[in-house]
Parts: C-alpha cells; structure tokens; sequence
C-alpha cells in the first residue's frame, strides 16, 4: 500500500471500509444444483465471458451457493431470450419463469426447513424463509407477492421483470434484499445462507432461456 501523505487520509482509508462485499463468480466450483425427483434438470453453462446461462425444456432445477458475507445490496445484470409459453407466478401448475434469483435465509426456531425432510435425507440446505426474483408474469400483478409453493410467511415473489419486458437484451437490478426481507415478512432479515439461480418449464412445457451475469453484493 502506498504511504499515507496525511493523518486524514489514513484515517478516511481505515473508515471507509470495502465497497464491495462479496463477488459471486459462476465458474469457481462452489456452486451445486438442486433438481425435483422425477423431471429433468435445467442445464446451466457458464459462458467465456463469466456470465451462466439458463436453458429450461420441460425441465426445472436451482444452481446454489452457500455465501459467506453479505452487504447491504444485491445487484446483477440479466437478459432473456425465450420467454416461453405465458405463465402465472401464483399459479401452482403454471408458474414457469425462465430465470430468477433466489436468497434463503437460516432457519428460525420456529421454523421448518422449506425442503423439509430432504434437507437432512439429502444434504439440502436448511432454509426458513426466502425470497425470489423473477422474470416473467404479468405487468398487472403487485411486485411482492406470497410464494404459494411455501408455508404462510415463509416466502415472498418479487417481480422484477414481466412477459412484457424487452427480451435479447440485459437489463441491471440492484435489490435492496434486507427491505424487501422486511416488507414481505414483518421483520428484519437475518444474513442470507445461499443464494440460488433457476429457470423452470416443467408445468406448461417449452423452451425458455435466460442469462445472468455480474452478480455481487455491495455495502452502499
């Protein structure tokens, strides 16, 4: 590090502390898929510039990490470029989206793990509440919604995009996930486990694909 010229200066270097918490890289070898017994896996690549792309066909599966540090934003770039057949994020039995980023969140002692047994048969992780973001649904649906495949109050959909939104081109979020931790279950968030990525046509068939890139935390 270079000298400090002034007492200030070190001290504002000492202060200010990291800007970016962590770095979420798809090709380090830490992340792991989750498929559902019976239907075909979601393929997942990792393209030369670092960004995954989401295929689905009639298939379904998440690509998980486990995080270690976590800031106070979330941010990524993403693009569709086949949205596939219409669907409805709270309808069980067609709610296909072509991608969505995930956050779990640790159990509480009230709390049952949203994988339930398998999370101890498989290895799975233990999650108690979690947050989706998705691409696809209607412009008229609210942007927080409950998730119907989990318990009341365990987890929450957050539409980012719709089935209207430009498709073959990428799109930034930034995310205040603690926020919306709050806004959708009452409380505050306590630091996310794993983050996750999917994409899904298993209900209404079809082919969708998606693609995410520069995903990090950052401390704003």
């Amino acid at each position: 590090m270079t000298q400090c010229l002034t007492l200030a200066g070190c001290l504002s270097i000492l202060l200010a502390g990291p800007v970016l918490a962590e770095n979420l890289n798809f090709d380090d070898g830490s992340w792991k898929t989750i498929g559902v017994p019976g239907e075909d896996e979601t393929e997942f690549e990792v393209k030369p510039d670092g960004s995954l792309r989401v295929i689905s066909e009639t298939s379904v599966a998440f690509r998980y990490k486990e995080i270690e540090s976590a800031g106070e934003t979330l941010s990524w770039r993403w693009r569709v470029d086949a949205m596939g057949p219409p669907s409805d994020p709270m309808q069980i039995g067609a709610d296909d989206r072509p991608i969505a980023v995930h956050l779990w969140f640790p159990e509480q002692e009230d709390q049952r793990s949203l994988f339930g047994g398998l999370a101890e048969l498989f290895g799975y992780p233990e999650v108690g509440n979690a947050l989706t973001y998705t691409w696809g649904g209607s412009a008229e649906q609210p942007r927080t919604m409950p998730n119907p495949h989990l318990t009341a109050g365990q987890g929450a959909l957050i539409t980012l995009q719709t089935a209207t939104s430009p498709i073959k081109q990428w799109t930034q979020e930034t995310i205040d996930f603690r926020k919306d931790f709050r806004d959708a279950f009452g409380k505050e968030a306590p630091q996310p486990s794993h983050i996750a990525i999917s994409g899904d046509s298993d209900d209404l068939g079809g082919y969708r694909e998606g693609r995410i890139a520069d995903l990090r935390f950052a401390n704003d």
